[in-house]
């Protein structure tokens, strides 16, 4: 089972990533233009906190593997989101 969730998750965050890299390669003045649209809201700024929040949360509470083997990177991505979300919402923003 934990290795089917494993599987799963490496898919998931593999596929995204690839697929904003084609975004970011194919229109990198569309994407440059959308991250300095997301920099001036600060609605938008803590919208996103809360989702890296939630997914970072959703992955460790379903993934908290601390093996020796590529499994590890995925709950470190967890860890990641959690961090990344906590401080945006606990950080003032000239710290961020």
């Amino acid at each position: 089972m934990a290795m089917q969730l494993s599987l799963f998750l490496a898919q998931l965050i593999g596929l995204t990533t690839a697929v904003f890299a084609v975004a970011a390669f194919w229109r990198p003045g569309f994407v440059r233009e959308v991250m300095a649209d997301l920099q001036r809201s600060a609605l938008t700024r803590l919208l996103f906190a809360f989702i890296s929040l939630t997914v970072g949360l959703s992955i460790v509470l379903s993934h908290n593997l601390w093996v020796a083997d590529w499994r590890l990177a995925i709950t470190l991505i967890g860890w990641g989101g959690i961090i990344k979300g906590f401080l945006a919402i606990a950080q003032p923003p000239a710290l961020l």
